[in-house]
């Protein structure tokens, strides 16, 4: 699945470059850095989590899953210092 994803991310990097503006490549553009970040999550890579989790809120503000995942991501971190 990470060759598949990787594979996405260059070719809407691609389209992105083409057209900065197209909408529907952002939206795509955040599935894919919200995935790479749930899986660095689930591979307890928080901080790497939290960098693809605040892309994928940049490409597309509008998903609120994208923030809770990034709120869980900074939650573990602040449970682990103390």
């Amino acid at each position: 699945m990470l060759n598949e994803l990787h594979f996405a991310l260059a070719d809407y990097q691609q389209a992105l470059d083409m057209d900065p503006s197209d909408w529907a490549v952002k939206s795509r553009l955040s599935v894919v850095y919200n995935e790479f970040g749930i899986l660095e999550y689930y591979d307890r890579h928080y901080l790497e989590a939290i960098d693809h989790l605040t892309t994928a809120i940049i490409y597309n503000p509008k998903v609120g899953q994208y923030y809770v995942s990034r709120a869980r991501a900074r939650y573990v971190i602040e449970v682990s210092k103390n």
